[in-house]
């Protein structure tokens, strides 16, 4: 299943009419992340899923993960990684190995990848030497030359089986399922001499190493315990076989904790009959115990985004470890301020210092934790809450001990996907049109800020782009239709005229007398000079898609699935500029930055 990192990013503009948009972004905060494997050096966590690596670095006073930014590898979705010294080496789905280096964080340098063309089960990398973990060609070791080239050294066949392999400073360890732990002791030069046998009575397929001890998870459920410093063939102490499979184990000063993907086990670590179970749902049983709380706490990726901290006493809390976890619904970008409405989460305000690096300055009503669409008309912002059903305007929403919430009022928020805001006063109101599937719901609001419901737009096509501007709004539809409406007094609709298009429009927006139309790769330009003839001017090729614009001054800015276009509006037709960036479905201009939020 592919992995998602959700990303918003700025770049910063010299000044409008000279844009540069960058490929890579100024800035990125992320806002939800389906979190793989997790790796911790000093303050940062590092997590590989998908195709990407994602940094993050802890916050000692929220006590959580903040993202910094993530690294596009160019491989086939991850499977496993492991973080050997400073290298990070990650295995994908197709067997391949991918290296980045973590020596000089926070910045992650990819560093290359090798293909050994054979299946595996397990690796370990000691300096430039891959060991392999052969399954029935027990182990192999590859040299790795330029983190590009691997070559074939030498092997051993000790093991039958050998399907799991680690290192410490002077050994290497390496299962053997069908006898137990091999030993080789690596100080020498070459493979490493092999040293000695933990054996094992019971089929082994997983091991963990604690102290100096070794946990052997069994096939059959429980674990042996080993002690290679003890004679060969008395070297297991202890055991706990009334226990399920251990897939997983992690140990504190005094506990042992075990998971799988239904349940985690607390077993006192020096009592092996004080044991309790708890069910497990929605997280990955694969993480790591958090070096800041005194390794209190068990770190687990949750299932579908975010990182959750668990708690290992009898209470065994979880709660979010990871900062700002919810998908992006809504940006807005004001006076160097970013308004961020997230699933999950209340409104979070950054803002920007004199470089424009973009820092987090206080949440709207904490007790309103999840926002969805929201919109502003200068000075005061307006928001919809799903989970209360209501429209509210919040006054004074930069400032976090004057924000104020006024008029909420009742509305549906099943299914909405959008609310527009026309700013402009049409029959002494401004209008907010709230989208849902096939319908258009139609709020007033007055100079003093009272809302009020007016009509209910519906339509048999579907609609995919809105745009009003005095008495007039442009619908795009689902048919490849734009019709063309005048708005009465009584906030309804009466139609002035349809224009059929050559494909879906995906964005529409007003510039004077002209309405742009984005339909797959071409820009529809419509002249409504005459409302009583209005028609299509020209249509021009598109080096990429948009779904959505935004008019600053004589320019326009658009984002897709693509990136970024910047265009000039001072001739008759607009001029592409400038292209740059990372996809987006939303795009915001202001006071000389481009957010772009991809959800």
């Amino acid at each position: 299943m592919k992995k998602y990192i959700f990303i918003l990013f700025f770049i910063m503009l010299t000044s409008v009419g000279q844009a540069e948009i960058k490929q890579i972004p100024d800035q990125t905060l992320l806002t939800a992340s389906s979190i793989g494997s997790v790796h911790t050096i000093d303050s940062f966590l590092v997590s590989a899923s998908g195709e990407e690596v994602s940094l993050f670095v802890y916050d000692a006073m929220l006590r959580q993960y903040r993202f910094l930014y993530s690294e596009n590898i160019p491989m086939l979705e991850y499977k496993t990684s492991k973080l050997e010294d400073s290298i990070l080496v990650i295995n994908s789905q197709d067997d391949k190995f991918y290296f980045v280096s973590l020596k000089n964080l926070p910045e992650l340098q990819y560093l290359g990848f090798v293909d050994l063309q054979r299946s595996y089960a397990d690796y370990t990398l000691i300096d430039n030497s891959l060991y392999i973990a052969g399954f029935y060609d027990g182990i192999l070791r590859y040299k790795i030359q330029d983190y590009s080239h691997a070559q074939f050294i030498d092997s051993s066949m000790t093991g039958i089986l050998v399907t799991q392999m680690s290192h410490d400073d002077k050994y290497l360890y390496a299962l053997d399922e069908y006898n137990g732990l091999l030993r080789y002791d690596l100080t020498g030069d070459g493979f490493g001499t092999f040293d000695e046998y933990l054996f094992v009575p019971l089929r082994s397929f997983a091991y963990t190493k604690v102290d100096s001890l070794f946990y052997l998870h069994l096939i059959n459920g429980g674990f042996l315990v080993g002690d290679f410093n003890r004679p060969s063939g008395n070297n297991i102490v202890d055991s706990l076989i009334d226990l399920s499979q251990v897939k997983y184990l992690y140990s504190t000063d005094s506990l042992l904790v075990t998971t799988d993907e239904r349940e985690i086990t607390i077993i006192h670590r020096y009592d092996y009959s004080n044991i309790s179970v708890y069910p497990l749902t929605n997280l990955n049983p694969l993480g790591l115990l958090n070096p800041f709380d005194n390794s209190k706490i068990l770190m687990l990726p949750t299932l579908d985004r975010g990182l959750s901290f668990i708690t290992l006493d009898t209470s065994l809390a979880i709660q979010d470890g990871l900062a700002l976890n919810g998908s992006i619904n809504d940006i807005i970008l004001q006076d160097s301020t970013l308004y961020m409405s997230l699933s999950g989460e209340p409104i979070h305000l950054f803002t920007s210092d004199s470089n424009g690096y973009m820092s987090y300055s206080h949440s709207l009503y904490e007790n309103l934790n999840n926002s969805g669409q929201i919109e502003h008309n200068g000075d005061s912002l307006f928001v919809i809450y799903p989970d209360i059903s209501r429209l509210a305007i919040i006054t004074q929403a930069d400032q976090p001990d004057s924000a104020q919430l006024e008029s909420p009022i009742l509305v549906s928020t099943v299914s909405v996907r959008d609310m527009y805001y026309t700013g402009e006063q049409l029959y002494d109101n401004a209008l907010i049109f709230i989208e849902h599937p096939f319908r258009y719901e139609v709020y007033a609001v007055s100079d003093s800020g009272y809302i009020a419901y007016e009509n209910e737009w519906k339509f048999v096509a579907d609609m995919t782009s809105l745009s009003v501007k005095d008495s007039i709004a442009a619908i795009s539809d689902s048919k490849n239709v734009c019709s063309v409406y005048k708005i009465l007094p009584s906030y309804d609709k009466e139609v002035l005229t349809t224009i059929n298009l050559d494909g879906t429009a995906t964005e529409s927006i007003f510039n004077n007398n002209f309405l742009y139309l984005f339909v797959d790769l071409n820009l529809y330009v419509l002249d409504f000079t005459d409302r009583e003839n209005i028609f299509i001017d020209t249509v021009l090729s598109m080096p990429k898609n948009v779904v959505d614009a935004v008019i600053v001054e004589n320019y326009m800015f658009t984002v897709g699935t693509s990136g970024i276009l910047g265009f000039d509006l001072n001739g008759i037709f607009p001029q592409i500029i400038d292209s740059g960036g990372l996809p987006g479905n939303s795009i915001e201009v202001n006071s000389g930055m481009i957010a772009v939020h991809d959800s």
